[in-house]
């Protein structure tokens, strides 16, 4: 049965559904001049005495309409006739939560009413506090802004002190026992590591009388992990319902912020970051290297130098300190030292140390094979920090359609040996290309032409030409030129839940529109081992600096560094 519209409210749309969960209701509250059509919504957790028909007294109205007004509609979801305790079939995978936000997006009722179910603000009251933030750090990824009206963030000191709900806890939980075993998992200060990166998101209203809820405890938690607190005059009753503007606005501003950073490449923009080194040289010739902000053409560049040594095996991220974020875009152009390829350059998307030794990094980033500038890849690699156990898992690569000839035709195949190229061409694309020695190519796209001087045709559907470098059997299509021609180029990536996104063109150039067939991929997946959810940190990526040199000192280059949290 649907549940009774109170008065006062600006709109709302209340179901009763059985396709949300059997035997439970659900509350959608909007404002009175739009549509949630796609809007991200706001998740209200009730009390351990509240329903969503409950919360359609005046006393909850105030609250629920300052973000209902604001354009983000909310969500009141019942969370169980006695799951309200963090329990599984609550906050776990496909629990009342889960349920109630993919149930708002796909209403079959109301199409109109399809909320987003990619990103979500959290409203958490007493217990629903607890609800959201187990949720929230199993969800971290979705969390647009939490906030918690007298949090229950230490549950095993709440149980004690409120001997009137423990029945309802045990009840809950089945026994006192597996509630006393579930605390580790269940309990905040038990899991601050988990809370941390979304913790500027996270506010906290509390009253310093509050009898129900130790103030102390929630002023402690907040400390800890980096939340905002927000004192409220009054006792449990006036936080719950007390602090509308103000959580309203929180919420807003979090829902619509999205943080940016700019590394102009001052002097002091290197600080900014924090090197991952990912391996080290384990050979005799261990590298030197050293980075530094230069003057150059086009204005200052971040230079990653390799000054002595010739290990070619290195890889080192630069992770931005001051963004962390679940989506978020990079954008860079990148410079080598003479036009060849001297190692490997690339955006980290998401960077993070799952342990204090270990790093996870999901990242796009040109490929250092054999000089072919335009191969890009995404992946994750994971290892020990300075180790040498690296690990690439998830790779996914594609040539933005590297060479074709110039007058007309495509490079069908390549090869080397002993430093001599061979293509392989369309006999009548080698006719109108190759003219007394010479051979055309231009980079697809409009990268800029190169020229081949010195060719020779051995047959109607092959050319070769000197190139140093080490033999490969087979250089794919669009493999050999002039390199020169492959930088600068320009990236910018973006990393939107498991969806990676990249987009590439020439320094100068008009960037093309993702999804653009010839210049830019799309690569999705992330189901194999190791996971990662959530918050990361964006960066820089740089590998095998100068291993076609050694000895000689090689570096990479990036210009003006972007980032944008999406």
């Amino acid at each position: 049965m649907p549940l009774a519209t109170p008065t006062g409210v600006e709109s709302i749309s209340v179901y009763s559904d059985p396709s949300y969960a059997a035997g439970e209701a659900i509350s959608q509250y909007v404002g009175r001049l739009y549509r949630p059509a796609g809007r991200e919504p706001v998740v209200y957790l009730h009390g351990v005495t509240d329903t969503p028909a409950s919360v359609q007294a005046a006393a909850f109205q105030e609250t629920i309409n300052a973000v209902a007004g604001n354009s983000y509609p909310v969500l009141v979801p019942e969370t169980g006739a006695t799951a309200q305790w963090a329990t599984n079939d609550t906050v776990g995978t496909g629990g009342f939560i889960d349920t109630a936000i993919a149930w708002a997006a796909t209403p079959a009722t109301q199409p109109n009413f399809g909320t987003s179910g990619t990103k979500v603000g959290l409203y958490g009251v007493m217990n629903g506090s607890l609800n959201a933030l187990n949720w929230a750090w199993r969800n971290p990824g979705k969390v647009r802004s939490v906030v918690l009206f007298g949090p229950i963030v230490d549950p095993g000191a709440f149980y004690t002190a409120n001997p009137s709900l423990q029945a309802s806890i045990d009840a809950d939980w089945g026994t006192h026992g597996a509630f006393l075993s579930a605390l580790p998992t269940i309990d905040p200060m038990q899991n601050l590591a988990l809370i941390r990166p979304f913790a500027h998101r996270i506010l906290c209203c509390y009253a310093a009388s509050d009898t129900v809820v130790d103030p102390a405890k929630v002023l402690a938690f907040a400390e800890l992990v980096g939340a905002e607190v927000l004192e409220v005059a009054g006792g449990n009753a006036q936080v719950i319902n007390g602090p509308a503007e103000a959580a309203a606005m929180w919420t807003v501003r979090k829902m619509r912020e999205r943080s940016s950073a700019y590394i102009g490449w001052d002097e002091a923009d290197w600080d900014r970051f924090t090197q991952v080194p990912m391996t080290l040289p384990s050979a005799p010739a261990n590298n030197t290297n050293t980075v530094d902000t230069v003057v150059a053409p086009g204005g200052r560049r971040g230079e990653f130098v390799r000054v002595s040594g010739g290990e070619g095996n290195e890889r080192h991220a630069y992770l931005l300190d001051e963004l962390s974020a679940p989506d978020v875009s990079m954008r860079s152009a990148f410079y080598s030292q003479d036009g060849n390829l001297s190692g490997q350059q690339g955006l980290v998307l998401r960077g993070t140390n799952p342990t204090p030794t270990t790093y996870l990094l999901y990242l796009c980033w040109t490929d250092i094979v054999f000089n072919i500038p335009w191969w890009i890849n995404r992946g994750k690699l994971s290892g020990t920090i300075g180790g040498n156990d690296i690990v690439l898992t998830d790779v996914q690569g594609g040539v933005i359609p590297g060479l074709r000839l110039n007058a007309g035709g495509q490079i069908l195949a390549s090869s080397r040996t002993s430093n001599v190229v061979t293509i392989t061409v369309a006999e009548a694309d080698a006719d109108r290309n190759f003219r007394g020695g010479v051979l055309d190519i231009a980079m697809a796209g409009a990268i800029g032409g190169a020229t081949v001087l010195g060719a020779v045709r051995t047959d109607a559907n092959h050319i070769q030409y000197a190139s140093v470098g080490a033999n490969v059997a087979s250089g794919g299509p669009g493999s050999w030129a002039d390199f020169n021609s492959g930088f600068p180029y320009q990236a910018e990536a973006r990393m939107i839940g498991q969806r990676m996104e990249g987009r590439f063109a020439p320094l100068g150039a008009d960037l093309p529109d993702y999804g653009d067939v010839d210049l830019s991929f799309t690569w999705t997946n992330d189901v194999t081992a190791p996971q990662f959810a959530g918050y990361g940190r964006p960066g820089l990526f740089a590998g095998h600096v100068g291993i076609l040199t050694p000895g000689v000192r090689r570096w990479v280059q990036w210009a003006a560094v972007a980032a944008q949290e999406q």
